[in-house]
Parts: C-alpha cells; sequence; structure tokens
C-alpha cells in the first residue's frame, strides 16, 4: 500500500497512473521502508536513479529481491556474504556497482533522496518511456 505522501505526489504530476508507474511508485515505497537504515539508504538511492530505466522482468527481478531480509541483501550488495545462485541476477549487479559508485563519489550511499522530488522526476521518466519519448 503506498503511502499518502506518495499518493498525493504522485496525483499532483498525473491524475491517472500507468499500471508501470503504480509499480515503480510500490517499488519505491517499498525501498525507502525497510527495517534497517541501512537497507533504506542502500535501496532508497538505486531505486531513485534506476527504476524507471529498469525493464518490466528486471522490475519484477527487483520486486523478487526485497522480499529478501533487509540485512541479507545489504551484506549481498556490500559483499561480506556471497550472493546466492537464485539472486545473482543483472539488477543485483547493478546494485553493487551503484554502491560502489556512490562510495567513489562520495564515501557512501550518503542520505535518503527527498521524497516529492523523487517521485515527480520518477513519474515524468516513466511516463517518458510509456509514451517512447
Amino acid at each position: 500500500m503506498f503511502s499518502k505522501t506518495l499518493l498525493r505526489a504522485s496525483r499532483s504530476y498525473t491524475t491517472t497512473l500507468h499500471p508501470r508507474q503504480k509499480e515503480i511508485l510500490r517499488l519505491t515505497y517499498q525501498s525507502r521502508h525497510r527495517g534497517t537504515l541501512e537497507a533504506d539508504l542502500l535501496l532508497s538511492n538505486f531505486a531513485a536513479k534506476h527504476l524507471t530505466q529498469l525493464s518490466d522482468t528486471q522490475l519484477e527481478t527487483y520486486n523478487t529481491l526485497l522480499d529478501e531480509n533487509d540485512w541479507d541483501i545489504y551484506y549481498y550488495v556490500t559483499g561480506r556474504k556471497e550472493t546466492p545462485k537464485h539472486l545473482e541476477t543483472d539488477v543485483m549487479q547493478m546494485l553493487k556497482k551503484s554502491l560502489k559508485e556512490a562510495r567513489e563519489r562520495k564515501g557512501g550511499v550518503g542520505r535518503m533522496p527527498e521524497l516529492a522530488d523523487m517521485v515527480q522526476e520518477m513519474v515524468q521518466k516513466t511516463e517518458e518511456k510509456i509514451n517512447g519519448i
């Protein structure tokens, strides 16, 4: 279920959301509201940068990944634990690469992106992708 803030923010940009937009917003919400701050930071920054670019199959893969335990996700992405074969996907590789780039750029994942800005950008990018712009 979407948070009221997420829904209010998304409605201010479009009155009817495409199913892909709804899915991306749901995954964004789940990426931001994990059980640990480490997972929140890691996944919300990844979501802000990459979810709109993922294919439908990759979105399904990311959704499956979110079913995993927060600490396990964190340890897999940071390399503290070996990633199980069923999770060793292109999406996991993107997560690992995203973390590596964030560490090189600024020493870590920093802070979570601003929700309103994140939603606005995601809705617009998804509309562009849907409309082939």
